[in-house]
């Protein structure tokens, strides 16, 4: 779907749920585990009670289950799945390995592959999302802060601070209940430099 982008169009793509992080690949990480948030955001507090404890299965418990399937010793979920699968795999597996040593031999920068789009996810790629109850049926906390952040803005605001401003949101509500929830999510922007200070769902770029 992502490769079927007309030129010129964008896509952006919001997924909450768990391991959500990285889920098109080739593109470039903007905020995420190596990139802590530049700017220091203190959100209003906001009650999300009751709240639903994470969907979480262990990434080791998964990497077990493919190394008794594929035979392979590795932490690589990619690898197993497509010695497993082999041209049945994911496209979002299937030529990821090729990928990345094409970009380590030739030293080619991330930021100058073809925009893939934007991929805003709820966490990492190895972390669970939240669920909290609603007035009217469950949902994900990552959603809420995300729909009330955009709220909060007088004006546009571009994917960076949206998903710095989403981030600081889940640390204060994991710290309300840190009795609950054992690892808090991170929220993550993948996205090419030129998209990186876009305003969110609009094409021209924030001064």
């Amino acid at each position: 779907m992502v490769n079927r982008i007309p030129q010129g169009a964008h896509l952006t793509i919001i997924a909450d749920s768990c391991n959500s992080g990285g889920l098109i690949e080739m593109l470039k990480e903007q905020v995420g585990p190596g990139f802590p948030p530049h700017v220091c955001y203190t959100p209003r507090a906001y009650d999300y009670n009751p709240l639903y404890k994470p969907r979480l299965m262990p990434m080791t418990a998964i990497v077990r289950y493919l190394e008794s399937r594929s035979g392979l010793n590795s932490p690589d979920i990619g690898r197993h799945l497509r010695h497993i699968y082999g041209n049945d795999v994911s496209i979002k597996f299937r030529g990821q390995a090729d990928h990345h040593a094409q970009v380590n031999a030739s030293h080619q920068p991330v930021d100058q592959l073809d925009d893939k789009g934007i991929l805003i996810s709820a966490c990492q790629f190895d972390e669970s999302s939240l669920d909290i109850r609603g007035v009217r049926r469950p949902h994900g906390v990552f959603t809420a802060v995300l729909s009330e952040s955009v709220k909060e803005e007088p004006g546009p605001i571009s994917y960076k601070l949206l998903v710095e401003k989403c981030r600081a949101k889940i640390e204060l509500f994991a710290e309300k209940y840190r009795a609950k929830i054992e690892r808090p999510p991170h929220p993550c922007l993948y996205c090419s430099d030129e998209n990186v200070n876009a305003p969110f769902l609009q094409n021209r770029l924030i001064n």
